[in-house]
């Protein structure tokens, strides 16, 4: 990795100093960090980064492709304008949370392995998370709750897979699934799962996620209800139904 430089390390660690700094100082970081970001996924050139051992097994941090690095360059560039309407906000701990969850997420695109993927994924459920606790209030604490919930089983059975997985293969490196015959499930060719992009499965728990809130105190009426249909959209795409 001597020429390597993980985008999700700019926003994790760039998080740190955000609590002691203010005023203009503070705005020029929160715009600086994802701006370098950017240009670092800009740069990157294909391959395998990160080879390491953990637990016995083999862990791979970051596979650049060129899908990769699409998904990495919409992310920061969401990242930056986010940050830009954020900057109105004096609360440094919704700035460090917000760090950690596009970091996390980067985390996720270049994972190698399920292991990495799971400890980015999870970084992504508890900094939105907070995002909801930070609110505050009865409502948004009740809200932040039944989130965190449901990321947290969702988490669990993501983690059953894996350790499933790993028994069953002696590997938690993307790969083919054994087993799984390329031609299967009716004779139509099944995608491979190297292809398949988490995000989609992360779309998949937020519509979970949504349907559990929307007994609660999310939608009712006014920027609520456009909210909803936004949620049966990434449903939609997820190929979730969202009523």
């Amino acid at each position: 990795m001597t020429d390597f430089i993980h985008p999700a390390l700019l926003f994790i660690l760039g998080a740190l100093p955000i609590p002691f700094l203010s005023g203009s100082v503070r705005k020029a970081y929160l715009l600086l960090i994802p701006a370098l970001a950017i240009l670092v996924v800009l740069a990157m050139e294909p391959g395998s980064y990160g080879e390491a051992r953990f637990i016995g097994q083999e862990i791979l941090i970051a596979k650049v492709d060129k899908l990769s690095i699409v998904f990495a360059t919409v992310f920061t560039i969401m990242a930056l304008i986010g940050m830009v309407y954020a900057l109105h906000l004096t609360d440094a701990g919704q700035h460090v949370a917000a760090f950690v969850y596009v970091g996390s997420a980067l985390g996720v695109v270049f994972a190698g392995d399920y292991l990495t993927l799971y400890l980015f994924w999870e970084g992504m459920a508890f900094a939105s998370a907070y995002l909801v606790f930070a609110q505050r209030g009865g409502p948004a604490i009740r809200a932040g709750f039944r989130y965190l919930m449901v990321h947290i089983t969702g988490g669990v059975v993501l983690l059953g897979g894996i350790i499933s997985h790993g028994l069953a293969t002696g590997s938690l490196l993307f790969g083919p699934i054994a087993g799984a015959s390329p031609t299967g499930n009716g004779g139509r060719r099944l995608p491979d799962p190297r292809r398949l992009h988490p995000q989609r499965g992360r779309a998949a728990a937020q519509c979970l996620a949504d349907r559990c809130l929307s007994g609660g105190d999310r939608h009712r009426g006014g920027v609520h209800e456009r909210v909803y249909h936004q949620d049966r959209r990434l449903c939609a795409g997820a190929g979730v139904s969202g009523d």
